[in-house]
Protein backbone atom coordinates (compact mmCIF):
# COMPACT_ATOMS: atom_id res chain seq x y z
CA UNK A 1 0.00 0.00 0.00
CA UNK A 2 3.23 2.41 0.57
CA UNK A 3 4.75 1.48 -2.63
CA UNK A 4 1.06 2.62 -4.34
CA UNK A 5 1.09 6.06 -2.42
CA UNK A 6 4.56 6.44 -3.52
CA UNK A 7 3.47 6.06 -7.41
CA UNK A 8 0.52 8.25 -6.81
CA UNK A 9 2.55 10.84 -5.39
CA UNK A 10 4.89 10.19 -8.03
CA UNK A 11 2.47 10.87 -10.56
CA UNK A 12 1.13 14.08 -9.11
CA UNK A 13 5.07 15.14 -9.02
CA UNK A 14 5.05 14.64 -12.56
CA UNK A 15 2.35 17.12 -13.27
CA UNK A 16 3.28 19.73 -10.87
CA UNK A 17 7.07 19.77 -12.41
CA UNK A 18 5.40 19.78 -16.29
CA UNK A 19 6.61 23.17 -18.01
CA UNK A 20 7.87 25.20 -14.75
CA UNK A 21 11.02 26.57 -13.50
CA UNK A 22 12.98 24.14 -11.45
CA UNK A 23 14.44 26.21 -9.07
CA UNK A 24 11.58 28.04 -7.87
CA UNK A 25 9.23 24.86 -8.16
CA UNK A 26 12.14 22.98 -5.71
CA UNK A 27 12.43 26.50 -3.42
CA UNK A 28 8.21 25.85 -3.24
CA UNK A 29 7.32 29.38 -5.06
CA UNK A 30 4.53 30.55 -6.03
CA UNK A 31 4.93 32.22 -9.57
CA UNK A 32 7.01 29.46 -11.00
CA UNK A 33 5.58 29.54 -14.72
CA UNK A 34 8.33 30.52 -16.40
CA UNK A 35 11.36 28.72 -18.42
CA UNK A 36 14.65 28.28 -15.89
CA UNK A 37 16.54 30.51 -18.36
CA UNK A 38 13.89 33.75 -17.30
CA UNK A 39 14.02 32.83 -13.52
CA UNK A 40 13.95 36.52 -11.66
CA UNK A 41 16.86 34.26 -9.32
CA UNK A 42 19.26 33.17 -12.41
CA UNK A 43 22.96 33.46 -11.65
CA UNK A 44 21.90 33.56 -7.69
CA UNK A 45 23.59 30.76 -5.77
CA UNK A 46 20.72 27.75 -5.47
CA UNK A 47 19.60 28.48 -9.02
CA UNK A 48 23.15 27.39 -9.79
CA UNK A 49 23.01 24.52 -7.69
CA UNK A 50 19.72 23.32 -9.42
CA UNK A 51 21.04 23.82 -12.76
CA UNK A 52 24.20 21.65 -11.67
CA UNK A 53 21.80 18.97 -10.43
CA UNK A 54 19.73 19.01 -13.52
CA UNK A 55 23.39 19.19 -15.95
CA UNK A 56 24.40 15.76 -13.15
CA UNK A 57 21.09 13.74 -13.77
CA UNK A 58 21.18 14.84 -17.51
CA UNK A 59 25.31 13.70 -18.00
CA UNK A 60 25.77 11.05 -15.27
CA UNK A 61 22.53 9.32 -16.13
CA UNK A 62 21.11 9.56 -19.36
CA UNK A 63 23.79 10.80 -20.96
CA UNK A 64 26.24 7.56 -20.00
CA UNK A 65 23.12 5.38 -20.22
CA UNK A 66 22.84 4.17 -16.75
CA UNK A 67 19.07 4.04 -17.15
CA UNK A 68 18.79 -0.26 -16.83
CA UNK A 69 16.60 -1.61 -19.46
CA UNK A 70 12.61 -0.89 -19.43
CA UNK A 71 13.41 1.03 -15.94
CA UNK A 72 11.77 3.99 -18.23
CA UNK A 73 11.20 5.87 -21.44
CA UNK A 74 14.18 5.91 -23.39
CA UNK A 75 13.50 9.36 -24.51
CA UNK A 76 11.72 10.97 -20.82
CA UNK A 77 13.19 8.31 -18.20
CA UNK A 78 9.17 7.89 -16.99
CA UNK A 79 7.82 5.08 -16.18
CA UNK A 80 6.92 3.23 -19.88
CA UNK A 81 3.28 2.78 -17.96
CA UNK A 82 2.56 6.25 -17.44
CA UNK A 83 4.34 7.68 -20.70
CA UNK A 84 2.20 8.70 -23.81
CA UNK A 85 4.74 7.09 -25.94
CA UNK A 86 4.55 4.05 -25.05
CA UNK A 87 1.14 1.34 -24.80
CA UNK A 88 1.07 -2.06 -22.68
CA UNK A 89 1.53 -5.44 -25.09
CA UNK A 90 -0.09 -7.33 -22.42
CA UNK A 91 -2.25 -7.07 -18.84
CA UNK A 92 0.95 -6.97 -16.37
CA UNK A 93 2.33 -4.35 -17.98
CA UNK A 94 5.26 -5.51 -18.59
CA UNK A 95 5.92 -5.13 -22.01
CA UNK A 96 5.15 -2.49 -24.23
CA UNK A 97 5.58 -1.02 -27.69
CA UNK A 98 6.13 2.57 -28.87
CA UNK A 99 2.99 4.30 -30.14
CA UNK A 100 3.87 6.20 -33.67
CA UNK A 101 3.00 9.64 -33.59
CA UNK A 102 2.89 9.74 -29.74
CA UNK A 103 5.41 11.80 -27.45
CA UNK A 104 6.70 11.61 -23.99
CA UNK A 105 3.82 13.94 -22.20
CA UNK A 106 5.94 14.93 -19.42
CA UNK A 107 9.15 16.19 -21.58
CA UNK A 108 12.18 16.53 -19.08
CA UNK A 109 10.14 16.52 -15.86
CA UNK A 110 12.14 13.49 -14.12
CA UNK A 111 15.35 15.54 -15.39
CA UNK A 112 13.75 18.89 -13.14
CA UNK A 113 12.63 16.82 -10.53
CA UNK A 114 15.44 14.96 -9.46
CA UNK A 115 18.10 18.19 -11.16
CA UNK A 116 16.11 20.83 -8.67
CA UNK A 117 15.63 18.46 -5.77
CA UNK A 118 18.96 17.08 -5.51
CA UNK A 119 20.50 20.91 -5.94
CA UNK A 120 18.41 22.52 -4.02
CA UNK A 121 20.04 20.71 -0.57
CA UNK A 122 22.87 18.52 -1.88
CA UNK A 123 23.63 17.51 1.67
CA UNK A 124 20.24 16.01 1.86
CA UNK A 125 19.78 14.34 -1.24
CA UNK A 126 23.16 12.68 -0.19
CA UNK A 127 21.61 11.51 2.91
CA UNK A 128 18.66 10.28 1.22
CA UNK A 129 20.22 8.86 -1.44
CA UNK A 130 22.23 7.07 0.97
CA UNK A 131 19.70 5.68 3.21
CA UNK A 132 17.85 4.25 0.34
CA UNK A 133 21.31 2.32 -1.35
CA UNK A 134 22.09 0.87 1.76
CA UNK A 135 18.48 -0.41 2.11
CA UNK A 136 18.72 -1.61 -0.98
CA UNK A 137 22.09 -2.97 0.25
CA UNK A 138 24.37 -1.37 -1.96
CA UNK A 139 27.56 -0.50 0.17
CA UNK A 140 29.51 2.34 0.57
CA UNK A 141 31.62 3.37 -2.41
CA UNK A 142 28.79 2.27 -4.98
CA UNK A 143 27.94 4.42 -7.72
CA UNK A 144 25.14 6.53 -7.40
CA UNK A 145 24.41 7.17 -11.08
CA UNK A 146 24.26 3.23 -11.12
CA UNK A 147 21.79 2.62 -8.61
CA UNK A 148 19.41 5.58 -9.43
CA UNK A 149 18.90 3.73 -13.23
CA UNK A 150 17.88 0.89 -11.64
CA UNK A 151 14.47 -1.29 -12.58
CA UNK A 152 12.72 -1.82 -9.76
CA UNK A 153 8.87 -3.40 -9.82
CA UNK A 154 7.27 -0.16 -7.79
CA UNK A 155 3.42 -0.14 -6.85
CA UNK A 156 2.51 -2.54 -9.74
CA UNK A 157 5.15 -0.65 -12.49
CA UNK A 158 8.10 -1.16 -13.69
CA UNK A 159 10.23 2.36 -13.11
CA UNK A 160 13.82 3.39 -11.82
CA UNK A 161 14.96 4.09 -8.74
CA UNK A 162 15.25 8.01 -10.19
CA UNK A 163 11.51 7.89 -10.05
CA UNK A 164 11.58 6.64 -6.29
CA UNK A 165 14.73 9.02 -5.44
CA UNK A 166 12.06 12.00 -6.61
CA UNK A 167 9.36 10.84 -4.33
CA UNK A 168 11.44 10.99 -1.06
CA UNK A 169 13.29 13.78 -1.96
CA UNK A 170 10.05 15.74 -2.31
CA UNK A 171 8.93 14.43 1.03
CA UNK A 172 12.09 15.84 2.24
CA UNK A 173 11.93 18.99 1.26
CA UNK A 174 8.23 19.66 2.25
CA UNK A 175 9.04 17.46 5.47
CA UNK A 176 5.79 15.49 5.15
CA UNK A 177 6.70 11.56 6.10
CA UNK A 178 10.43 12.17 5.91
CA UNK A 179 12.91 10.27 7.76
CA UNK A 180 14.82 13.26 8.38
CA UNK A 181 18.43 11.49 7.44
Amino acid sequence: MREAREVEDFKAQLESWTGCCPFCRSMGLEVRDHPMEACPDRGSEGWVQVETGMEWVKQEIFGRRKMEKYSGCFYCGIPQSLCGRWRAKDEDGGRFRQVSGNGCQYGDAIIRMAGGLMGRDVDKARRVLGWMMQEAGYGEGSEPADWVGRLVRWGGMQASQLCRLCVYLEKERSGVGSRNG
